[in-house]
């Protein structure tokens, strides 16, 4: 694996990152167990849980604009299996930029959606059984795709197909016949993977489906090692048989553009009816808002109001009582009135 592995600045920039910190390290630092958790390089805090967290975070202060993204860890400890950390740096950033890698961890995973959306064709044109057996048990090609493109196949395939498979991509994948490079590639090897377990998948039902695809088909490919001086984790010749069935479909470079620009058609138009529906729940947050305002000034308006109708009522009852007090007062008025007016008369006549 020789791409961008001779870039003196790569290598440069990684060694000066090593004091470095990024934005971000503490969640580099928790996927770390999560990477290939079963490998003595990376199990119970090895020395390649560190080397894999100073590469995740060169990375990450290397692409400012994406930063990290989980599962990159994944591409990152496969180099790290094979070649020394500089190198490994170097490779990758070779991968992300120039291979086409980058579109996978990107805000959005704008390779992902591209992807099952072009591999779900290619499965109901190449494997049909398949593809109606997938949609009977509901299972969305998303559902497993995923995780084999951002992983490249690490979870569901010995390591030493998974090497063999990024030889296969680094040999070829700047091909400029080849549709995205890497993912034409990628493509290829789902297709056999699903052509392989293609009687065990028809069988299956939806627990079934995704268990088998996501780790149990991985026995259908382990090599059983009878000579002691070869490396388990080369390439040998189960993985060789995988990458040459890989290699042997026919992908039309035409019928993919064309899905990608049905892809980007369909996706454009759900991001118009998105834009239009957010709008729209935002006109009415806003009418809510108002109305809840309102609401408020209404309630406000009538506290008010019964606070000065209350203030009303108070001094009409005071000047009810005031005007009864007047009256009684009249009244004594009129009785010592009449008093007066006997005394004077008794006067007078007297």
């Amino acid at each position: 694996m020789l791409a961008g592995v001779h870039n003196s600045d790569l290598k440069h920039e990684y060694v000066s990152s090593i004091p470095l910190e990024s934005p971000y390290d503490r969640q580099i630092m928790k996927d770390l167990s999560r990477t290939f958790p079963e490998h003595e390089l990376f199990k119970n805090d090895a020395v390649g849980q560190k080397t894999l967290f100073r590469l995740m975070k060169a990375y990450a202060l290397h692409d400012v604009e994406n930063g990290y993204c989980q599962g990159m860890a994944f591409v990152a400890g496969i180099l790290l299996m094979q070649m020394p950390e500089e190198d490994a740096f170097s490779v990758l950033v070779t991968l992300m930029d120039t291979y086409g890698l980058r579109g996978l961890f990107m805000p959005g995973v704008p390779l992902v959606g591209l992807g099952s959306h072009q591999f779900e064709r290619l499965l109901e044109q190449h494997l049909p059984d398949v593809a109606t057996c997938c949609k009977r048990e509901g299972v969305n090609v998303s559902m497993f795709l995923t995780q084999w493109l951002m992983t490249l196949f690490a979870p569901s395939l010995p390591l030493p197909c998974v090497f063999h498979i990024m030889d296969y991509i680094l040999a070829v994948g700047q091909s400029p016949d080849l549709y995205h490079g890497f993912l034409e590639l990628f493509f290829r090897v789902a297709l056999t993977l699903l052509r392989d377990s293609a009687d065990e998948i028809v069988a299956l039902t939806f627990d079934g489906i995704l268990m088998h695809l996501k780790g149990e088909m991985k026995g259908r490919y382990r090599w059983v090692n009878t000579d002691a001086t070869s490396d388990f984790n080369s390439p040998n010749a189960v993985s060789q048989t995988l990458v040459n069935s890989a290699i042997g479909w026919d992908l039309s470079l035409s019928t993919l553009n064309t899905w990608e620009k049905q892809y980007q058609s369909e996706k454009d138009l759900r991001e118009s009816k998105q834009a239009l529906i957010d709008e729209t729940m935002d006109k009415r947050r806003i009418l809510q808002q108002k109305g809840d305002q309102l609401d408020d000034s209404i309630k406000t308006l009538q506290a008010r109001i019964e606070q000065d109708a209350s203030g009303f009522r108070e001094k009409v009852e005071k000047l009810e009582t005031q005007a009864e007090e007047y009256e009684q007062r009249l009244d004594r008025l009129r009785v010592h009135n009449v008093v007066l007016n006997d005394l004077v008369r008794i006067h007078a006549e007297g």
